[in-house]
């Protein structure tokens, strides 16, 4: 049995037999989702921690500039709570979903944040990337304009 990394970043395996065919098939990881929205960065950082003892490699986590409601949602910056939850973890990765550059964070700052995380958690740092939730993120600028 052989393990390796293909082109698009899946862990491809591949079992050889004695006749010398081979069968692959590509490895599935299921993680873990962080709810920047839900809960508050001190339990989320709690959450990961035991995530990883339980087998998780991964962890997606929300990057909203507003939370989903307005009554006990909370407003976690992500970029801020990734170094935290990486110093508190061995191997995880992390990855947002998603961070919207253009509508939200210029792009220039939004590759030197995640290019900065690489350099110090070297392959455990990704960046999802989308257009954001215009409803959600920008509801306080419309609350601005009214006041």
């Amino acid at each position: 049995m052989k393990a390796d990394k293909s082109a698009n970043g899946r862990t491809k395996v591949t079992n050889s037999s004695a006749t010398g065919s081979a069968t692959t098939t590509n490895a599935t990881s299921i993680g873990y989702w962080a709810a920047q929205e839900q809960y508050s960065m001190h339990d989320l950082l709690k959450f990961v921690v035991q995530a990883e003892k339980g087998g998780f490699n991964s962890t997606m986590t929300s990057d909203h500039f507003h939370p989903w409601w307005h009554d006990n949602g909370y407003g976690n910056f992500t970029w801020a709570w990734i170094p935290a939850a990486a110093e508190r973890t061995k191997k995880m990765k992390f990855v947002t979903g998603v961070t919207a550059p253009i509508y939200r964070y210029h792009p220039a700052i939004v590759a030197q944040a995640f290019a900065s995380l690489d350099v110090l958690y070297p392959g455990r740092i990704g960046l999802g990337l989308g257009t954001g939730s215009h409803e959600r993120s920008s509801s306080w600028l419309r609350l601005a304009k009214v006041l």
